[in-house]
């Protein structure tokens, strides 16, 4: 039998596939890499002249979206050795934020772009009416994994934690919140699309943003010790059950509000969700020691060879390739 180098006590786990499945987004939703084939959701569409890879990108800007069933691919929780997921995406025109529903019972506006899991959204804890327009994520909990959506002209990457991150008690009752922002990056309308690699093993995440000039930004958060506090968030949530989604967010709401089921929070909705174009997106799972010699640090953050390497000096990677 043989075992895998570093960990003796397990012959199979921590596979490397990568990328274990991968969508070029050329006039459909197969997996370029593999069987984790995506569907498509109110005839979801393709654009064949904004595109940075392939013949196509989808379209953002109706109603259409993507869904898969949970894969352990698309799962950090489930893959110790580390895992890794990447992506092109631009903005035509910004989504605006704002609330939805009727009155006294609006909620906030976060369309989603890519997500394993949603927010959960109750009456905001600073309110002192409990029957007023105050729908609040920060009142709610995360569930699932992790989540990527707009907020407003800033793209916005979010794991949801095993522990509880921060408490709250107001009117609407005892509220504890589970999630950690762990980058955001300003991403309104423009010329240039936008590249961002996303690495998370164990209790760490780093994420690299890129856009065809050139290398932007970098960030780290540690999954279980939040900074300048005592907080034990106990890293990512491990989730099964929640499906994969690409261009929404499927929020819900508590018992303590009326919207119980919803709303679909869609990228490109016409009200405010703006115009998006997404092209290419992989996902990697034990990719390689960060695609170097070895595992990232805090601090200094170096950017891994595979992000370089995916990014391409601006001119991107097409599937499947893996590094």
């Amino acid at each position: 039998m043989v075992f895998k180098m570093g960990n003796p006590g397990c012959a199979c786990c921590d596979t490397q596939e990568c990328p274990c499945a991968c969508y070029g987004l050329n006039n459909n939703a197969d997996d370029d890499a593999g069987s984790n084939n995506l569907t498509g959701v109110d005839t979801p569409a393709f654009d064949a002249s904004t595109k940075i890879l392939g013949t196509h990108s989808a379209k953002f800007d109706s109603s259409g979206y993507f869904e898969k069933s949970h894969a352990n691919c698309f799962s950090p929780s489930a893959n110790s050795g580390g895992w890794a997921m990447w992506f092109w995406i631009k903005s035509l025109a910004d989504s605006t934020g704002g609330y939805i529903g009727s009155s006294g019972d609006q909620i906030e506006w976060y369309p989603g772009v890519i997500t394993k899991g949603h927010f959960t959204y109750r009456r905001n804890y600073s309110s002192f009416a409990c029957d007023t327009n105050n729908w609040d994520y920060r009142g709610g909990e995360g569930k699932g994994e992790w989540m990527i959506f707009m907020a407003g002209t800033e793209i916005q990457f979010w794991v949801h934690t095993k522990n509880g991150t921060g408490a709250y008690i107001g009117p609407c009752g005892y509220d504890l919140s589970n999630y950690i922002a762990v980058g955001a990056q300003d991403m309104p309308a423009t010329s240039e699309w936008h590249f961002f690699y996303w690495y998370i093993k164990g209790d760490d995440s780093w994420l690299f943003a890129y856009n065809e000039s050139g290398f932007i930004d970098r960030f780290h958060e540690n999954l279980k010790t939040i900074a300048g506090t005592s907080i034990n968030a106990g890293g990512i949530n491990a989730n099964g059950n929640e499906p994969l989604h690409i261009g929404v967010h499927k929020a819900q709401s508590n018992s303590y509000g009326t919207i119980s089921n919803g709303p679909e929070q869609r990228l490109g909705d016409a009200t405010n969700g703006g115009k998006f174009r997404i092209d290419t997106i992989g996902f990697c799972t034990d990719p390689g020691d960060f695609g170097d010699t070895s595992d990232p640090t805090p601090f200094p953050i170096v950017r891994p060879t595979l992000a370089d390497n995916l990014w391409n000096s601006g001119s991107g990677r097409e599937c499947p390739y893996g590094g």
